[in-house]
């Protein structure tokens, strides 16, 4: 499996679903999504399978500029802690 980026309205609230496989090549292309959402941004992360240090460092990024972050697997959860190298 790819990459599926799926931008979802909810109230008041943009949610950004990611599906499959982050990886550099698909950071520009999350970037372009979340670009385009005026307000909050939420990232739904429950299908998101993989994610290489790019990615990591995307989804680091969008939640500095204030996006909420839900659904994350324990796998890429550790991911997301893990100290950079």
């Amino acid at each position: 499996m790819g990459l599926r980026i799926t931008t979802k309205g909810r109230g008041q609230v943009t949610i950004i679903q990611i599906d499959g496989q982050l990886a550099a090549d698909g950071v520009p292309e999350l970037e372009k999504a979340c670009a385009a959402v005026e307000g909050p941004l939420c990232l739904d992360l429950a299908n998101l399978l993989s994610t290489d240090a790019a990615g990591v460092r995307a989804i680091h990024e969008l939640e500095h500029r204030g996006a909420a972050v839900v659904g994350v697997l324990p796998y890429i959860q550790k991911l997301l802690d893990a100290k950079p190298a």
